[in-house]
């Protein structure tokens, strides 16, 4: 499962090197960080520049608020899933595995009860597909 991390940058130079170190350490690694400069007026950009990963991605764009700055970073996910992370936050080691795992559960669910209701349709059991909790 591959992930985009969108992390909006404004004026948080002081915390933006752990907060990508943070994904950097991730034990699932299969990902792209996407951080996106909201026309931050300190050396934040700079810091995200000398971290020398493929999988980080610096965009610049004018100060336009957080909002803009996860919607841009989400048009240039090419994730299957995307999380957020503010750049004064980190990620605990396991975060992206948890998530990974999650989403394969629910997706296995959804899958078995799908197959659950075409097998009975099949069998002309009328029934709407409701996934259990």
């Amino acid at each position: 499962m591959y992930f985009s991390i969108i992390i909006p940058l404004y004026n948080k130079a002081d915390f933006i090197t752990d907060a990508i170190q943070s994904v950097l350490n991730q034990s699932h690694q299969n990902f792209e960080a996407i951080v996106v400069n909201d026309g931050s007026i300190d050396d934040g950009a700079s810091r995200v520049q000398a971290i020398h990963d493929h999988r980080i991605k610096l965009i610049q764009q004018a100060n336009s608020g957080v909002s803009c700055a996860r919607n841009q970073g989400i048009e240039l996910a090419k994730g299957d899933l995307i999380c957020f992370l503010d750049a004064d936050d980190w990620y605990l080691p396991t975060y992206l595995e948890t998530i990974a795992s999650m989403a394969l559960h629910f997706l296995l669910r959804t899958i078995k009860e799908l197959v659950t209701w075409i097998k009975r349709a099949s069998l002309g059991i009328q029934a709407i597909p409701v996934l259990s909790r």
